[in-house]
C-alpha cells in the first residue's frame, strides 16, 4: 500500500522520470545518420534500354543541270529531242560530304547512262504526261545506280535521287 501512495504522489507532483520513447528514437535516428539520407544528391535513374539515335537525313541539290540533245528511237524518219533538269537527292548528315564527291567523280558515267535511257524511248514516250511519271522513276533509278553505287556487299549506295526537277523537255518529229 505504500508503494501505491508513493505511485499517486509522483503523479500528483508532475516529475517525470525521463523523455519518452518516442522522442529518444527521433534523436537517436537523426544523430545515427538518418539525417545524412536528406542531404545526399538524388541521382539519376540508369535506363537499361536508352532509345537509339536515329540518324538525320538531309537533302543536297546540284546546282549543276544534266542537258542532252538526241535522237529518240523513231520507226520512221528521224525525231530530235532536247531535255534540260536538275535533281536533288538524299543521304545521311554524316555522309553528306562523301556523296558530294560521289556525284563529282561520277558525273560523265550518270550523264551517260541518261542519255542511253533517253535515247530508247520513243517521242511519244517523252511527251506523254502519264508516261513522264514511269520515265522519271526510271531516271531516278539509273541515276542513283551510277552516281552512288553500293559498296560490295550492300543493298543500297550511300544517297539516294529523290527528285528530277525539268527545266526544258522539247521533242521535234
Amino acid at each position: 500500500m505504500a508503494e501505491d501512495k508513493n505511485k499517486k504522489e509522483d503523479e500528483k507532483s508532475g516529475k517525470k522520470k525521463g523523455l519518452p520513447a518516442l522522442v529518444l528514437v527521433a534523436v537517436g535516428a537523426a544523430l545515427g545518420g538518418a539525417g545524412t539520407v536528406v542531404m545526399v544528391p538524388k541521382q539519376d535513374p540508369v535506363s537499361s534500354n536508352p532509345a537509339p539515335q536515329v540518324p538525320k537525313k538531309v537533302f543536297a541539290d546540284v546546282e549543276e543541270a544534266v542537258e542532252h540533245s538526241f535522237n529518240p528511237r523513231a520507226t520512221h524518219g528521224s525525231a530530235m529531242a532536247s531535255v534540260k533538269f536538275k535533281f536533288n537527292y538524299v543521304t545521311l548528315e554524316q555522309d553528306r560530304e562523301e556523296a558530294r564527291e560521289l556525284v563529282k567523280r561520277n558525273w560523265d558515267r550518270m550523264t551517260s547512262r541518261v542519255l542511253l535511257l533517253l535515247s530508247a524511248q520513243t517521242p511519244e514516250q517523252i511527251k506523254d504526261s502519264e508516261n513522264s511519271l514511269h520515265l522519271e522513276k526510271q531516271l531516278r533509278e539509273v541515276m542513283t545506280l551510277a552516281l552512288f553505287p553500293p559498296e560490295e556487299g550492300e543493298k543500297a549506295g550511300i544517297a539516294v535521287v529523290k527528285e528530277i526537277l525539268w527545266m526544258k523537255k522539247v521533242v521535234q518529229k
